[in-house]
């Protein structure tokens, strides 16, 4: 179930833990009991044989439900081996977007595919799935979720590249980790064998899109990851790229020039793929200037020639403004509107876009034409 702080005005963190099944020693089996629930709308099933609390399924963001997916997956699969898009996030790095499947590694070709998500209402009629996707409202009205809400993620099971199954890399066996915390969820402690980080990065940055990629070597670069790196990590990639097919190892590369460790999120780290990809000059990074009341503000990019800031506003700024710091979002948007007036009486111009222009790349292209950013 969920838990709160004392400040009822704060989002709560939800603790549920998946639970599995469990044959009695009388020979019956949980797994009759806990269906009945599902039909009942109560659990959800996760995977075959792995349950969790509906209510607290539906609070969670999409990032947080992966959590509880992979989680979810290790209980029924205990030896599993977690990797690439899963194993990036259970080592801390950042994707902008969800996966829809969690990753596991296998060694069987035969096993190897895609297994679509298990059906999280079980036998749950109509009116018990309705009834799960309104929310209420002021307790007289509710508001619908979308049917997504309700969608589980798929199992990808996927064999070692030849590169590694031939050599093993030089990285070693799985290792054990932890659950990170997720936006709301605290995982429980369940065991997770994951693939050491250097052979999911080398595995997995070169198939992914570049604005994801240049996340993942971003974040792995900055000082906020280094504490929890593992040691001599370069030393380890620079042996094991060179295991890489040729197209590969060429595509890592470009993509660790392009990287820099200066970006403080994920969404700047894609807003300056499409920056470039959209023809405009590179900007500077995290610049700082002080304003005319004496207070200091860094903004994302500058570019001097144009006397043009750029700001990506991520959606945790305001959506989380009261788990992070105790700020209603409200106070959130003034302070941001001071901050970017104090900018403007500093002479400078001010563009500012989110994730749905970076989601429509011809929406930033017109902001960042309109302010006058320059051409590349």
């Amino acid at each position: 179930m969920t838990s709160s702080t004392s400040d009822p005005t704060r989002r709560r963190t939800v603790d549920a833990r998946p639970v599995r099944a469990q044959a009695r020693p009388d020979g019956s089996h949980e797994s009759v009991e806990l269906s009945a629930t599902v039909a009942r709308g109560e659990l959800l099933r996760i995977r075959r044989g792995v349950y969790f609390d509906a209510e607290a399924w539906l609070t969670l963001p999409p990032w947080d439900r992966h959590l509880v997916a992979t989680a979810a997956t290790a209980l029924h699969h205990p030896a599993a081996v977690f990797c690439r898009e899963t194993a990036l996030l259970l080592h801390g790095l950042p994707l902008p977007r969800t996966p829809d499947a969690v990753h596991r590694r296998t060694a069987r070709p035969q096993e190897s595919g895609r297994r679509p998500p298990d059906a999280l209402t079980g036998a749950a009629g109509p009116a018990t799935i309705r009834r799960l996707l309104d929310v209420p409202d002021d307790g007289a009205r509710s508001r619908p979720r979308g049917r997504n809400a309700l969608q589980g993620f798929a199992l990808q099971r996927s064999l070692a590249p030849e590169w590694m199954r031939r050599t093993g890399g030089t990285t070693g066996a799985p290792v054990s980790s932890r659950f990170p915390d997720g936006d709301l969820w605290r995982p429980p402690s369940i065991p997770v064998q994951l693939e050491p980080l250097p052979q999911v990065l080398l595995d997995t940055v070169p198939r992914l899109g570049t604005g994801s990629a240049v996340g993942v070597l971003d974040a792995l670069g900055s000082e906020r990851l280094a504490p929890h790196l593992p040691p001599l990590l370069d030393e380890t990639l620079a042996a094991d790229v060179e295991l890489l097919p040729r197209r590969r190892a060429r595509r890592w590369q470009q993509l660790r020039a392009f990287a820099d460790p200066r970006a403080e999120s994920v969404g700047e780290s894609v807003s300056r793929v499409l920056i470039a990809e959209l023809g405009f000059a590179p900007p500077e990074l995290q610049i700082e200037f002080k304003l005319p009341d004496g207070r200091l503000a860094r903004v994302d990019f500058y570019w001097p020639e144009a006397g043009l800031v750029g700001e990506f506003d991520g959606e945790v700024k305001y959506s989380r403004a009261q788990d992070l710091a105790g700020l209603d979002p409200a106070d959130v948007v003034i302070a941001e509107k001071r901050r970017e007036d104090g900018l403007r009486a500093l002479g400078h111009g001010v563009a500012r876009w989110g994730w749905p222009e970076l989601r429509e790349p011809r929406a930033l292209r017109s902001i960042l034409h309109q302010a006058g950013a320059p051409r590349g």
